[in-house]
């Protein structure tokens, strides 16, 4: 459906290209974004900085004033969603690091199962500004099974 007529691509380093750009966008999607090894059932994965501070605060400085930061991954078994939370640590770490106010208002986490699969995922949303009360009942209509709410703005949750 020609998707991409209205698109620039750029062949380059995400990373790099964010770190210089001057650009503004509404979305930045890492969705599954990990260097896995190829092996079956393996956890293993390379190394990226996708997920650093200083790669937060870059996507954060080019997210328009309502633009979002979504990352989606793998975390295993729902016990020990560590690489999930080590997302939204470094997400609150960067937003702390761009003065912001109660960055636990500019951030979403929803978790899935895979069915059948007995495998885990999430998504972290990051919002440059506060989620609204209408973007937080989009998120809570999208937390249905085999979604379901980890952390919406306003909830309660201590993240």
């Amino acid at each position: 459906h020609n998707v991409y007529n209205d698109s620039e691509i750029f062949v380059m380093d995400g990373r790099t290209f964010v770190h210089y750009t001057s650009e503004k966008f509404d979305m930045i999607n890492l969705f599954f974004a990990d260097l896995y090894i190829p092996f079956i059932n393996s956890n293993i994965f390379m190394e990226n900085y996708l997920y650093t501070v200083e790669a937060m605060r870059d996507y954060i400085r080019i997210l328009n004033e309502n633009g979002f930061l979504a990352v989606t991954k793998w975390v295993g078994a729902l016990e020990s969603p560590t690489e999930l939370l080590r997302i939204t640590a470094t997400m609150l770490e960067a937003l702390e690091l761009e003065k912001v106010e109660n960055p636990a208002d500019h951030i979403a986490i929803v978790g899935f199962n895979a069915t059948g699969w007995n495998v885990y995922g999430g998504m972290a949303l990051l919002k440059k500004s506060p989620f609204t009360e209408s973007e937080i009942e989009v998120v809570r209509q999208f937390a249905v099974p085999p979604f379901f709410e980890l952390h919406i703005p306003g909830s309660g949750g201590v993240i």
